[in-house]
């Protein structure tokens, strides 16, 4: 979990917070061990309580919590966690008495999505020229826009899960692949490869001939990260991140 991630989820559960605060909150949280997303959950608010008041405090707590506790209950329920698709395609199903199902009307209050305009105008003035020109976004710029961004959906709901997140970064990327999208050194998007392999250290130990597809391939990279006892390289941190939940 790269600063901008982290700060990611300060910002989703504190949007009112001050940047600076946001900065050294994270930078403390970096200190005490947190290093990927379920250290979180072993955060106390006396770790915290410097930085914040006391209910920024709980609110905190309670969503570093709160994913978690999602998350545990999906896996202990498989047939429901089939349920969780992108809402936009539950919201135009209907059952046939015509009327929405339990699960449906839940996806129906997120409708939000599909009608949602990210709010380009916010963005700072180097993004907008990089867009332009279609040259990938500088880290920086791709940090405020995160943040802007989730100001922009917290105005429709007030706790956007991860679902909803990702279906709007799927958006961004589709609108905007030369800037937002990951490609190689060449330039080319990394689901154009037709042959793959894995390294490590720059070291090949696991050959094309070895790997026949992308999903095995991406199989073996984030294997060797458990394996190996691997952190994610910061530039692509975030992506990975959001690949593995």
């Amino acid at each position: 979990m790269d600063d901008g991630n982290l700060q990611l989820e300060i910002n989703m559960a504190l949007p009112e917070l001050h940047e600076e605060t946001t900065k050294t909150l994270t930078e403390h949280l970096r200190d005490i061990g947190v290093r990927k997303r379920e250290d979180l959950l072993f955060v106390e608010p006396d770790d915290i309580n410097p930085f914040l008041t006391p209910i920024q405090s709980r609110r905190l707590i309670q969503a570093f919590r709160k994913d978690d506790q999602v998350e545990s209950h999906s896996s202990n329920h498989p047939k429901e966690a089939e349920t969780n698709v992108p809402p936009t395609v539950l919201v135009s199903l209907h059952s046939a008495s015509g009327q929405l199902t339990s699960t449906q009307q839940y996806a129906s209050k997120a409708s939000w999505i599909s009608s949602f305009a990210v709010p380009w105008e916010k963005m700072p003035a180097r993004l907008s020229h990089t867009i332009t020109r279609g040259d990938l976004a500088h880290p920086e710029d791709r940090r405020i826009m995160i943040r802007t961004v989730v100001e922009a959906m917290r105005v429709h709901c007030p706790n956007p899960n991860r679902a909803a997140c990702a279906e709007v970064a799927r958006a961004i990327v589709s609108q905007y692949p030369a800037t937002f999208a990951d490609k190689t050194a060449d330039g080319n998007s990394v689901m154009s490869a037709t042959r793959w392999m894995v390294s490590m250290e720059g070291k090949v130990f696991f050959e094309p001939e070895q790997l026949h597809d992308f999903a095995t391939t991406l199989a073996v990279f984030f294997g060797s990260h458990y394996v190996f006892n691997l952190e994610y390289e910061e530039s692509a941190s975030t992506t990975l991140e959001m690949i593995q939940r």
